[in-house]
């Protein structure tokens, strides 16, 4: 399910490209379903969005008891005037061909990719530097 305010829906993907993403809350899910991943929408079938998005970033939220940080974070740097990407919260369901359908696997949150087209969105202009810190 992917929760915006106060609407709620349903979405149901098929044929993307879905890689984990993440150091240690990749390394703190080993033992479970619930992995941060990216889906790569456009990696099988071309043209596919979600709200206008082609790649989107799942964080598992295994290092925030609260499950609030995250999105309270790019919010507040939004507030304050700093472009940063928007975010919202999805429960996730996993089918897995032989083993179990539509099984809960969590609480995600969802972070728009800070890509080109965000870039562009964010500071007007096309081609903007974009740098990402690894810890």
């Amino acid at each position: 399910m992917v929760s915006g305010g106060s609407r709620v829906r349903r979405a149901t993907i098929y044929e993307c490209g879905v890689p984990y993403k993440g150091n240690g809350t990749f390394l703190s899910a080993l033992r479970t379903y619930k992995r941060p991943f990216k889906v790569d929408l456009n990696k099988q079938s071309k043209d596919q969005q979600l709200a206008g998005r082609a790649l989107l970033n799942f964080g598992n939220l295994s290092a925030d008891l609260s499950f609030l940080s995250d999105a309270l974070a790019y919010e507040f740097f939004r507030d304050a005037g700093v472009p940063a990407p928007r975010t919202t919260f999805a429960r996730l369901f996993l089918s897995i061909d032989g083993k179990f359908t539509d099984r809960l696997i969590g609480l995600y949150v969802l972070v728009e990719n800070p890509e080109d087209q965000w870039a562009e969105e964010a500071f007007g202009v096309k081609d903007v530097a974009l740098f990402k810190p690894v810890t």
